[in-house]
């Protein structure tokens, strides 16, 4: 690491008042609503005997947003990885963050814990080769803490996110913290107004916002992370697959082998762009994606947040910010000046197609700081296929892939499928089955 950081939250007094005005706020909406619908007044007093109970145990040492980590751990703490004091290990954040549009992702991929476990028991479980081929073996005594943090794009009084954190807990306590692998739950509200959390693929040409929620999330979730002294932010969304027991432990033991690092993830590994690939700019090529791990202890990466923030109310916001994060890079390191990806699209303060304001000294003196150390780096035991299909036989083994498009392959013996193809030209049939004879597809 960098060095320690000075937590400069609020004091816990103002975090429990918080919490209880959050919870109130909820439950005062089903009063109203079972009121107005139906004139079930005499619910009421089951209702607040509820809320004094659930407001009561929100309140509980370590289980939501006001965690401090800095705090003793708990004695009867989850599972293996707790059963002796934290000393001077460090502590890290898996954050999965969601949106509304993502409750119904979220809530299944937690299913895929079950069957992928993030631990292994790594006393007995696995041996040292399984580490070694992705990273390096953390000692007992020096392994890291891991908290499993659900961060909400929305506000506390938003019922269906109050829900879908409320789900999860019970989630995590009734599998003891997925069988001791993590060391507390946290929930973390980002208040993002619901006009402004926004990520919508549709006007991607034309609309400057389109990605604005996810930029603003992860901003919040970066200081959020950073202030509660986190060494480590480890982002997995909710279209992260595990495929492999002991995911989290090869996740962490990448980062011991390439400390020190600023962000360590993925580039894309699917096929879409094989076609076209000399035309990619190479900030997008070497673009690591946003499901990565962020070490908040290099000043390397306060830098980018602290730019990424500066330009939240400008066009550079128009880009995704994993994709902004790399071009930042590329100008320091290769020279390369940024180019706005959205050809159709109008800067607003200016009313003409958008024009990149020059930043390469300033990125140019970050690498000239910090490139000996090569702080932007790939890991393996992740592979971003995007919005690609692709087969299971493609990311076997994988301990984690990111994308959306998994198919089965179909099997002959259950379904007979007939591909019919018009021919316009002489010979266009042909090609097309010899492509395809040729190519890997799903």
């Amino acid at each position: 690491g960098y060095g320690d950081n000075n937590d400069d939250d609020s004091t816990a007094y103002s975090s429990v008042a918080s919490s209880v005005a959050s919870s109130v706020s909820a439950i005062d909406l089903i009063l109203d609503k079972l009121e107005q619908r139906r004139g079930f007044k005499f619910f009421q007093a089951a209702i607040s005997i509820w809320a004094i109970v659930a407001v009561a145990k929100n309140l509980g040492v370590g289980k939501h947003v006001y965690l401090d980590p800095a705090d003793e751990v708990e004695k009867e703490a989850h599972g293996l990885r707790l059963s002796h004091e934290a000393g001077d290990r460090p502590r890290f954040a898996l954050v999965r963050p969601f949106a509304r549009s993502d409750v119904e992702t979220l809530l299944k991929s937690f299913e895929l814990w079950d069957s992928a476990r993030p631990c292994g028991n790594y006393k007995t479980e696995w041996n040292l080769e399984d580490y070694t081929v992705y990273g390096d073996r953390y000692a007992e005594d020096e392994h890291p803490i891991v908290d499993l943090v659900i961060s909400f794009s929305g506000k506390s009084g938003d019922i269906e996110g109050y829900d879908t954190l409320s789900t999860i807990q019970e989630l995590f306590d009734a599998r003891n913290g997925w069988g001791g692998c993590f060391s507390e739950f946290v929930s973390f509200e980002a208040g993002i107004n619901p006009e402004d959390d926004i990520y919508d693929h549709q006007p991607i040409q034309t609309n400057p916002h389109w990605v604005n929620g996810p930029n603003e999330q992860f901003r919040k979730n970066y200081r959020f992370i950073k202030n509660k002294g986190y060494a480590s932010m480890i982002m997995m969304e909710s279209d992260v697959q595990p495929q492999v027991d002991g995911w989290l432990d090869l996740a962490l033991s990448e980062v011991k082998r390439n400390q020190p690092f600023a962000v360590l993830g993925s580039k894309y590994s699917g096929n879409s762009w094989d076609n076209f690939r000399e035309e990619i700019p190479t900030a997008l090529l070497d673009h690591i994606n946003g499901n990565a791990i962020y070490n908040t202890t290099h000043p390397l990466l306060e830098k980018m947040v602290n730019e990424l923030e500066k330009e939240k109310n400008t066009i550079f916001n128009a880009i995704p910010f994993d994709y902004r994060m790399s071009q930042m890079w590329t100008e320091g390191s290769k020279g390369i000046p940024s180019d706005f990806p959205f050809k159709s699209m109008i800067d607003p303060a200016t009313g003409n197609p958008v024009v990149l304001d020059p930043k390469m000294n300033t990125f140019r003196q970050w690498y000239e700081e910090y490139g000996n150390e090569q702080p932007i780096k790939q890991a393996h035991v992740i592979e971003n296929y995007g919005a690609t299909n692709f087969l299971p036989q493609q990311v076997e083994g994988v301990p984690l892939v990111h994308g959306k498009g998994l198919y089965i392959p179909n099997d002959p013996n259950l379904h007979k499928i007939t591909l019919v193809i018009t021919d316009w030209q002489m010979d266009r049939a042909n090609q097309l089955l010899e492509a395809l004879d040729n190519n890997d597809h799903p």
